[in-house]
């Protein structure tokens, strides 16, 4: 590499370590040694951007010896271009023409200066005389010279994969301060919309393969092992299931008690002047059940706590009995149980019904006065809907819901007299019609409960207040 005009004629052969540098000029050489950027020293106890650079300096064709000073400046390109920065070393010693420097041990070049694009190495050598600026007088050794990655560095540019066998292939510690939540290695994705930051996967599938694409452990009582932090509706940590039988989020515990669930959830926010946030949510956009819970074991399928978490107040054992200390239902107003109508024909809502003692068990609509045996009425009408269902599987089925307690719309006729709050109701002459029972005689054990609403005349809904007699 032949210099420019200056006191003396200087030509200068270069090596980073276990970079490859070419150029061209009489004399030219290349020197191999081992040194390393002080950033891929194993172990090192603290790392920076500074890397070793040598070379050969000649001097009017002849090895260069004793002090110079020279100027390094990187560029984005072999020819013109931008320059990245520029690093000044004074009384660098050649012996024998040899020379070796540390180059941005200050960060002159920037601590992004190789985050992956080419890069350019220009040289300059400038008066002895500290007195006088390297721009303003100096000769710079040309062409610039590529900087090409050494075998390890090469492995940490983007797109290359690291492989080993050992424990841990690649470690990343940080000794950082607490403050702006200080991270040993942080992924982002700036572009793609289906992009990960950090992705980790185990492609063993072999029989008792136990591994994970990404774990992480605490002992911390205050930390996690993993943590997510969603902003503006996203998630912080998604898991997702494919059709092939796989499972979106797994947890295990070895542990007993409350203190040592399986998957734990808080919800922080603990405002009370109105609903603050919720700790489980889940959502079912499919056929199937938004949650599914089984105990294989003695335990409870389902518990509920009370503030204190000292008492139960709600829990669903394995065999699907319910114990709480208060039920309170407000999709209906009537306690209902199943039927099969007679001849399976489809009842309408409202309907009086009666026991059908030709097919027992079973019911039908009425179709006489003062019938005593009055069952109860078909629910759904007016509006109202069964508030507690009764049934027994595979025993106690049926197709129609008969309200046989509680509050219920009847079909009813005020031809024969009309019909007031509180007057007992009984049945009809009209099928399936309830009517006032005006003679007590014969409503003893036909009365099929009070008129809470009334009816002057025709035919109509009364609201009834079921309470067999």
């Amino acid at each position: 590499m032949q210099g420019h005009r200056f006191p003396k004629t200087l030509a200068v052969v270069l090596l980073l370590a276990g970079l490859m540098l070419s150029g061209s000029g009489q004399g030219w050489a290349v020197l191999a040694q081992d040194t390393a950027p002080e950033s891929l020293v194993p172990e090192a106890s603290a790392t920076s951007t500074a890397f070793t650079y040598q070379g050969q300096l000649k001097e009017n064709g002849a090895l260069a010896q004793g002090a110079y000073r020279l100027q390094f400046s990187l560029w984005d390109a072999a020819q013109n271009g931008n320059e990245v920065g520029t690093a000044e070393i004074e009384d660098v010693t050649a012996n024998n023409g040899l020379f070796t420097v540390t180059l941005n041990a200050t960060n002159q070049f920037g601590a992004d200066a190789f985050s992956g694009d080419a890069r350019w190495l220009e040289i300059r050598v400038c008066p002895s005389n500290h007195q006088i600026s390297c721009a303003a007088l100096g000769t710079t050794l040309t062409p610039r010279q590529p900087l090409t990655g050494t075998p390890y560095a090469l492995g940490l540019r983007p797109g290359t994969k690291i492989r080993g066998s050992a424990y841990q292939v690649v470690k990343i510690q940080s000794d950082a301060a607490t403050g702006s939540i200080p991270a040993a290695m942080t992924g982002e994705m700036m572009s793609a919309l289906d992009g990960v930051g950090v992705y980790g996967s185990n492609n063993s599938n072999a029989t008792g393969s136990a591994g994970a694409g990404v774990w992480g452990r605490t002992w911390n009582l205050a930390g996690a092992g993993v943590k997510g932090t969603g902003f503006n509706g996203s998630a912080g940590v998604l898991g997702e299931a494919v059709s092939n039988g796989g499972i979106g989020v797994k947890a295990i515990s070895n542990g007993t008690g409350i203190n040592q669930p399986a998957l734990y959830a808080e919800a922080t926010n603990d405002k009370t002047t109105a609903p603050a946030g919720i700790a489980v949510f889940a959502k079912n956009h499919g056929g199937d059940a938004t949650i599914v819970a089984q105990n294989t074991g003695a335990g409870d399928s389902f518990r509920s706590l009370n503030a204190a978490g000292n008492n139960i107040i709600f829990r669903v054992t394995t065999t699907g009995r319910v114990v709480a200390s208060a039920v309170e239902i407000y999709g209906g107003g009537d306690l209902a149980e199943r039927f099969d109508a007679s001849a399976g024909v489809k009842i309408e809502p409202g309907t009086l019904m009666v026991i059908d003692d030709a097919h027992p068990g079973q019911l039908k609509p009425s179709v006489s006065a003062y019938d005593t045996k009055v069952a109860g009425v078909v629910s759904g009408a007016g509006g109202v809907n069964p508030g507690l269902t009764l049934h027994q599987s595979g025993v106690m089925e049926g197709n129609t819901q008969v309200a046989i307690a509680g509050r219920v719309y009847v079909k009813a006729e005020a031809i024969s007299a009309p019909i007031k709050p509180g007057d007992l109701l009984t049945s009809s002459a009209l099928p399936g019609t309830a009517m006032k029972a005006s003679d007590r005689t014969l409503g003893q054990g036909a009365v099929i409960g009070k008129a809470m609403t009334g009816l002057d005349s025709g035919q109509g809904l009364v609201l009834v207040l079921v309470s067999l007699q």
